[in-house]
């Protein structure tokens, strides 16, 4: 797990990554919180942005030989976003979307 969280920092620390969020404009970036089972990545509503995300975890995913279990995974976008970002952002990880983080 150390090194899919440094792999996630050392992204969200390139600017203009678009992998991480950040509170205010001279907070450092968070690109993932971790509690017991769950966790939440964070990235911008962007292509690339949701490429890059996935690539990280697919590559966690081959080093460390688990798996993501689909049927409690999802996403959760930015009331912000428009109905075209959401799809985009959706696509990329073909997880089902859901308004709040709520239990499934």
């Amino acid at each position: 797990m150390n090194v899919f969280v440094t792999a996630l920092c050392d992204v969200a620390n390139i600017t203009k990554s678009g992998v991480g969020i950040r509170i205010s404009p001279r907070t450092p970036t968070i690109s993932c919180l971790f509690f017991a089972d769950d966790s939440l990545l964070f990235c911008k509503t962007k292509l690339a942005s949701g490429v890059k995300l996935k690539s990280i975890i697919e590559d966690f995913c081959k080093l460390s030989e688990q798996l993501i279990n689909f049927q409690k995974t999802s996403i959760v976008v930015s009331k912000n976003a428009t109905h075209a970002q959401k799809q985009v952002v959706a696509g990329v990880f073909n997880i089902p979307q859901r308004d709040t983080l709520g239990s499934i």
